[in-house]
């Protein structure tokens, strides 16, 4: 009789099988994306930017992020401490909506009558409630604003053609006063960037996203949050709050506002809504939204970093979120 093949054999034999079979699926798989690509074409997504192609690793220590800039070291310690030299009495103001609520830190009113959370509190940059296009800052400008406001017909006409298909796809924000409350203020967005990556929404606006990363899309200027489309529905509004975070701010530029009196009121100014007149807002100052109109409100909102903040100051930051997820 033949004699039985020793384990170690027949464990090769196995490997060796299981190792064709991998490589024929691959393959298959292989020959699979090729049609797919040569029936439908590339993503007409535009590429990836270097910056956001990976999100940063976390850091094992604060060593690992600090750079020779007194007033991230400050910012750092005070994330530590949980601490900062703020006028007391901030509780008698609290804003309505607190998104994450105290569990993430204390909130305090600055002397410059921003809210904000404390252990997120920049040192240093320029505290206004509303920015002047031709405001001057420590290391950028705002004059790449004008060139989004060009690209409101464009933007428009993109949207006009893609919403139909997006219907279920507008999302509220998020409020520890729950769903219907958030609801209830008539305020929904279409979020096309998300924390420095396209969201699935992204590619329903090629052209849209095309531009606006041309002209936004920067390490130096792309914030953390959003680019988006919003509308606030006729009879309603957000009351007010405040957004906490001081190193971003936000453009608000109208592209159909309809028959109604819509716009926003930032630190007790009411600002309405022109279409294609842009707004630059800092909103940790304490602001709400209304539209008193019978039309929906269509906004371009664009998130980015305060133009006071170095570029490293930036990139620290940057480390420091994707680290930090309570702040």
């Amino acid at each position: 009789p033949r004699p039985s093949p020793s384990v170690p054999a027949v464990r090769r034999r196995r490997q060796a099988r299981a190792r064709s079979h991998n490589m024929l699926f691959h393959r298959r798989l292989v020959l699979l994306l090729s049609a797919i690509v040569v029936v439908c074409g590339y993503p007409t997504l535009p590429p990836i930017l270097e910056f956001s192609a990976a999100k940063p690793p976390p850091f094992r220590n604060w060593k690992e992020i600090l750079i020779e800039e007194p007033r991230f070291l400050d910012f750092v310690a005070n994330h530590k401490a949980r601490a900062l030299s703020l006028t007391n009495g901030a509780f008698d103001h609290l804003p309505n909506l607190l998104s994450g609520g105290l569990s993430s830190g204390p909130i305090a009113k600055s002397p410059t009558g921003q809210i904000v959370r404390i252990a997120a509190a920049y040192p240093g940059l320029d505290a206004r409630p509303v920015h002047d296009l031709g405001a001057k800052f420590q290391h950028d400008d705002l004059s790449w604003v004008e060139a989004v406001v060009d690209a409101r017909s464009m933007i428009l006409a993109e949207f006009g053609r893609v919403e139909p298909g997006c219907s279920e796809m507008w999302k509220s924000f998020n409020t520890r006063k729950g769903e219907s409350f958030s609801k209830a203020t008539g305020w929904e967005h279409l979020a096309l960037t998300d924390w420095f990556r396209y969201t699935k929404l992204a590619q329903k606006f090629p052209e849209s996203m095309e531009l606006l990363l041309d002209i936004v899309g920067t390490e130096r200027r792309l914030g953390p949050r959003h680019i988006a489309i919003a509308r606030q529905r006729p009879g309603s509004g957000i009351p007010e709050h405040s957004d906490l975070i001081n190193t971003q701010l936000t453009l608000h530029l109208p592209l159909q506002v309809g028959n109604g009196d819509a716009g926003i009121v930032v630190n007790g100014e009411a600002l309405e809504w022109v279409e294609g007149i842009p707004l630059i807002i800092d909103t940790t100052f304490v602001h709400s939204t209304y539209n008193r109109g019978t039309e929906d409100v269509l906004l371009l909102l664009v998130d980015f970093w305060h133009p006071d903040l170095s570029l490293d100051e930036i990139r620290a930051l940057r480390r420091f979120y994707a680290a930090n997820s309570r702040v």
